[in-house]
C-alpha cells in the first residue's frame, strides 16, 4: 500500500510540474530585440541580447518538448506502447522521415568525401562479413600481431635500409613473442593495441619541426605563456592567463624544461602534445562500449568519420564518463572525490570543457540520487541509502570548498590581493561572452540543415536522455549496460549545455557544428548500440554512424579521414619542402619581414626594463620582441571587454614604463576592426588613457607607432594617421548610455521633424559625446550618417540607425581625428525625417 501511494505521488509531482512549466513559458520574455544593458563595444553593435538567445535554445525547445513527451508517457496507458501494431507504425513513421531527411538533405548539396575514406569504410565493413568467432582463434590472433608490426615499421619515417633491419629485428621479436605463448586477445587488446595508437598519434601530431607561419594572433596564448614563465619568471593564474588555460600551456612547458627555453617558436610544435592520448582514450572507450578490442582497433584506423563521431577538442569528456561510470559502480567517499577533483583539474585544464562537464556531472550525480531514493522503496534491503549519497556528497563537496578556498585566500593575504583581483578579471573576461557574440547565429536559418541541427537533434538527444533514465529505473541498478547508460546521460547534458558556444559564436555563422553538435553522432550511436546483441555491436555502430554523420554534415568534410591516413601522410611528408610551403613561401616571408622589423624598431627604442602595450590586437608581438605583457592576459587586448578589466589594466600600465604603443596596423586591418568593431570603442577605456597620454609617431613595417606625449612634438594634421575613417555602429547609439550625472557642455535646440542637422562645436575634446534627443516617425528603422569636418573638409564618417527610442548617444570622440583636427561643423542627415528635439556635446566622464 505505501509503495502504491509512493508512486502515486511520484507521478503526481511529475504531472504537477510539467504543468507548471508550460504555464511559466508564456510568460518568458524570448524576444531578440536590442535592449539597454549590454557590454561596451558590443561585437555586431546590433544591441541582440545573447542571454535571451541561449535561454530559448531551452526553454523555447527542449522544456517543451520534455514536458510533452513526459506528459505523454503518463497521461497514456503503457499497454499501448506494448502492442506490436503500434510499435511497427512507430518504425514505419521514423523510417519514412529518415528517408525524406536524407532525400531533403543531399538534395542541398552533392556528396564530397574522399573516395579514399569511402574505400576504408567499405573494407571495414568488408571485415564484419568475416564470423566473429574466427577472430579469436590462435592463428587470427597470431595474423593480427604480424600485421600490426609488420605495418607499423613499414609506415615509419626513416630510410629504408634502417627499416629493412628493423623489419627483420621486428620479425624475431614476433616470433619469438608467439612462440612463448603469451600473444592472446588480451594481449592485444591491452599491450599491442594501445602501444601502435600511441606511437602512430605521436607520429602524427608531433612533428620533428615547426614551421612558423608568424600568426600574430591566436598563438599568443601558448607562446607568451611560455615567456611570462621562462623568462620573467610569472606563475600562471596568479600573474598571468590564457583562454584556453593548462591545456595549451603544458604542452610548451615541457618542450621548454627538456629543451630550455629559447624565445623561439620551435616549441609551438608540441602544441598537439596530448593528442595520442585523445586517441588512446577513444580506443578504450570504443573497446567499453561495443567489447571488443580488435575492432575498436580497426574503427580507429579505418573509420573515415571517427573524428566526428570522437571529437578530439573534447577528448577529456570521454575521461569523465568512465570517472562517473566508477562512482555509479561503487558511490562512495572514494569515488566522489575523484569526481570533485577531477572536475577542479578540469577548471585548470581548460574552461570551455569545465563549463559543460560541472553541470552535467551535477546532472547525473541528481540522477543517481533520484534512482537510489527509488530502488529504495522498491527494494529497501537492496538499495544504496539515498541519504548516505546526500552526506557523502555534502561533506566531500564542503571539504574540498573550504579547502580550496583556505589555499586562495592564503595565497591572496601572501600577494597581498593581488589574486583577488586578478581572479575578478578572468570571471569578468569568462562572462562577458556577449561582447564577441554574432549578431546572426547562421547564414541561412530556413535550411533543412539548420533546422535538423537547432530543433530536431536536441529533442532527439532529450529523447534517448529520457528513454534511457527511464529504462534504466525500471530495470534496475545491476545492468549489463550500464557503461552505455552512464555515457548516454553524461555525454546528453554535456551536449546541451556545450551548445551554448555554438550559440553565440563557434557555429553556423563560422560554417562549423563541432561546438553546436559535440557529442550528437556518439550518443544516438550509443543508444541504437545498446539495443543491439553484443556480438552484432561493431557493424551496428559503424552503420549508425555512417548513416547519421553523413546526413548530419550534408555531404563531406575535407577532414574526415582515417587514422591510418593520417599516419601515411605523417609518415611520408617533407616538412623542408611541402607544397604547402611553397604556395604560401612568399605571403609567409611578407609576414616575417614585417614582424621582425617591427620587433627590431621596438627593441631598438626600449630600454631592458620598458616594454610598450599593444592596441593593434597581434600579442604575438610581445614574444617576437620578448618584452613582458603589460597585462592579466596573454592575449591582452582581445580579452580585455569590460571596462573593469580595461581600469585594472590602466592600473598596471601605471606601474610599469611603457614609452610606446603599437596603435593600429596601415591602413587598419580586420585586428584592428574585429567583427566590424573598432578598438576605439570596444576597448573605449584604453584608448581614453592612450588619447591622453600617447600620440601618433611614426610608422613602422605596417604599424602605427605612438610615442608618449612628452618624448615628441605635437603631431602635424597633415600625416597619414589622420585619414577619415568611416565606423557604422547600427544600433549601438541607441543604447550606449553615459551617467545621468555627465556633463553637457553644448547644446543645440531643434524641435522638429528634420532630415538634417547642422551642429558647430566650439571645442573638441577627448571623451566627448554627442547626444540626440527624438525619435523615427515609422516602425522601420532610419539610417542616420554623422560626418565631422573642417573647412568643408571630411574628417571623419559615422552610420547608426534611428528607430522609437528617445535618446542616442555617440562617441564621437573615438575617431582620433576628432580632437587631433578640431573639426569645426558636425552635420547628421537621415534618410526620413526625424522628430529631433535637442543635439547636445556631453563632456568627458571618465576618471582614473
Amino acid at each position: 500500500m505505501k509503495r502504491k501511494w509512493s508512486a502515486a505521488l511520484i507521478y503526481t509531482s511529475a504531472l504537477l510540474g510539467a504543468i507548471a512549466v508550460w504555464l511559466s513559458l508564456s510568460k518568458l520574455d524570448l524576444s531578440l530585440d536590442h535592449h539597454s544593458t549590454v557590454l561596451p563595444g558590443e561585437a555586431t553593435f546590433d544591441g541582440i541580447d545573447i542571454g535571451k538567445r541561449t535561454s530559448a535554445y531551452f526553454t523555447h525547445l527542449l522544456l517543451p518538448f520534455a514536458c510533452t513527451f513526459l506528459l505523454a508517457t503518463l497521461l497514456i496507458p503503457q499497454r499501448i506502447f506494448k502492442n506490436r501494431y503500434f510499435k511497427k507504425a512507430i518504425s514505419g513513421i521514423f523510417i519514412i522521415s529518415i528517408l525524406v531527411y536524407a532525400i531533403l538533405l543531399l538534395s542541398e548539396t552533392s556528396f564530397g568525401y574522399p573516395a579514399t575514406s569511402l574505400l576504408w569504410l567499405v573494407l571495414l565493413l568488408c571485415f564484419f562479413l568475416v564470423k566473429p568467432n574466427r577472430w579469436r582463434k590462435p592463428v587470427t590472433i597470431k595474423w593480427k600481431l604480424r600485421v600490426i608490426v609488420y605495418v607499423g615499421v613499414i609506415i615509419l619515417p626513416i630510410p629504408w635500409l634502417p627499416k629493412i633491419l628493423l623489419l627483420g629485428l621486428s620479425h624475431w621479436f614476433v616470433r619469438r613473442l608467439i612462440v612463448s605463448g603469451r600473444v592472446n586477445a588480451h594481449f592485444l587488446s591491452n599491450k599491442i593495441y594501445p602501444a601502435f595508437i600511441l606511437i602512430g598519434g605521436c607520429l602524427i601530431y608531433l612533428s620533428p619541426a615547426f614551421v612558423d607561419t608568424f600568426e600574430l594572433f591566436e598563438n599568443a596564448n601558448p607562446a607568451n605563456a611560455m615567456m611570462r614563465v621562462f623568462k620573467f619568471h610569472e606563475i600562471p593564474f596568479v600573474d598571468f592567463f590564457s583562454s584556453h588555460l593548462l591545456s595549451e600551456q603544458i604542452p610548451l612547458y615541457l618542450y621548454s624544461l627538456i629543451n630550455g627555453y629559447q624565445a623561439q617558436t620551435d616549441a609551438l610544435v608540441w602544441q598537439h602534445l596530448f593528442f595520442p592520448f585523445a586517441w588512446l582514450t577513444y580506443y578504450y572507450f570504443l573497446k567499453k562500449a561495443i567489447n571488443s578490442g580488435s575492432w575498436s582497433f580497426g574503427i580507429l584506423l579505418l573509420f573515415p568519420f571517427v573524428q566526428f563521431l570522437l571529437p578530439a577538442s573534447y577528448w577529456l569528456a570521454l575521461v569523465s564518463v568512465f570517472i562517473m561510470y566508477r562512482y555509479f559502480k561503487n558511490p562512495g567517499f572514494k569515488t566522489i572525490l575523484f569526481n570533485i577533483l577531477w572536475t577542479v583539474f578540469l577548471l585548470f585544464w581548460r574552461i570551455d570543457i569545465a563549463a559543460a562537464h560541472i553541470p552535467a556531472l551535477a546532472g547525473v550525480a541528481i540522477i543517481h540520487l533520484v534512482m537510489s531514493i527509488l530502488n529504495q522503496i522498491k527494494h529497501k534491503n537492496n538499495a544504496v541509502s539515498a541519504q548516505r549519497i546526500v552526506w557523502q556528497w555534502l561533506l566531500v563537496g564542503g571539504a574540498t570548498i573550504l579547502f580550496v578556498a583556505s589555499v586562495f585566500y592564503s595565497l591572496n593575504y601572501y600577494y597581498e590581493g593581488k589574486i583577488a583581483g586578478n581572479a575578478l578579471q578572468a570571471l569578468d573576461y569568462l562572462s562577458a561572452s556577449q561582447a564577441h557574440a554574432y549578431s546572426k547565429i547562421a547564414p541561412n536559418t530556413t535550411s533543412w540543415v539548420f533546422i535538423a541541427h537547432h530543433y530536431i537533434f536536441p529533442c532527439v538527444v532529450m529523447l534517448l536522455f529520457i528513454l534511457t533514465i527511464k529504462q534504466w529505473n525500471i530495470r534496475g541498478k545491476n545492468q549489463s549496460n550500464q557503461f552505455l547508460n552512464v555515457a548516454i546521460l553524461f555525454l546528453s547534458l554535456y551536449y546541451f549545455f556545450n551548445a551554448s558556444r555554438g550559440l553565440v559564436r563557434h557555429g553556423f555563422i563560422e560554417g562549423s557544428d563541432r561546438a553546436l553538435s559535440s557529442f550528437f553522432y556518439l550518443i544516438v550511436t550509443l543508444f541504437v548500440v545498446k539495443k543491439a546483441a553484443a556480438n552484432r555491436r561493431p557493424w551496428v555502430l559503424v552503420l549508425t554512424a555512417t548513416g547519421l554523420i553523413i546526413l548530419a554534415k550534408y555531404g563531406g568534410h575535407s577532414t574526415a579521414i582515417p587514422f591510418i591516413d593520417q599516419l601515411a601522410t605523417a609518415a611520408s611528408a617533407d616538412l623542408t619542402s611541402s607544397q604547402t610551403q611553397a604556395i604560401e613561401a612568399e605571403k609567409i616571408q611578407k609576414k616575417k619581414q614585417a614582424t621582425l622589423e617591427i620587433s627590431q624598431y621596438l627593441n631598438a627604442n626600449l630600454t631592458s626594463a620598458q616594454t610598450f602595450f599593444d592596441f593593434s590586437n597581434t600579442p604575438m608581438l610581445y614574444f617576437y620582441a620578448q618584452r613582458r605583457v603589460p597585462s592579466y592576459f596573454n592575449q591582452s587586448l582581445q580579452n580585455e571587454m569590460t571596462h573593469r578589466i580595461q581600469l585594472s589594466n590602466i592600473d598596471e600600465m601605471r606601474a610599469m614604463d611603457i614609452p610606446l604603443v603599437v596603435f593600429s596596423h596601415f591602413p587598419d586591418n580586420w585586428w584592428d576592426n574585429t567583427d566590424g568593431v573598432p578598438n576605439a570603442i570596444r576597448y573605449e577605456v584604453l584608448a581614453h588613457w592612450i588619447y591622453n597620454n600617447y600620440q601618433p609617431d611614426t610608422l613602422v613595417a605596417g604599424y602605427q607607432i605612438w610615442n608618449r606625449n612628452n618624448n615628441i612634438p605635437n603631431i602635424k594634421t597633415g600625416s597619414k594617421v589622420s585619414y577619415p575613417r568611416t565606423w557604422n555602429l547600427k544600433w549601438y547609439p541607441s543604447y550606449y548610455l553615459l551617467p545621468r550625472d555627465s556633463k553637457k557642455r553644448q547644446t543645440v535646440a531643434v524641435n522638429e521633424q528634420v532630415e538634417k542637422i547642422y551642429f558647430e562645436p566650439d571645442t573638441c575634446k577627448i571623451g566627448d559625446v554627442l547626444q540626440i534627443t527624438g525619435q523615427a516617425d515609422t516602425e522601420e528603422k532610419v539610417n542616420a550618417q554623422l560626418v565631422f569636418s573642417k573647412n568643408s573638409e571630411v574628417l571623419g564618417t559615422f552610420q547608426f540607425f534611428v528607430g522609437k527610442h528617445d535618446l542616442y548617444q555617440i562617441p564621437i570622440w573615438t575617431q582620433y581625428n576628432w580632437h587631433l583636427q578640431q573639426p569645426d561643423l558636425i552635420t547628421i542627415t537621415f534618410d526620413h525625417p526625424v522628430s529631433i528635439s535637442s543635439a547636445s556635446i556631453i563632456e568627458n566622464w571618465y576618471e582614473y
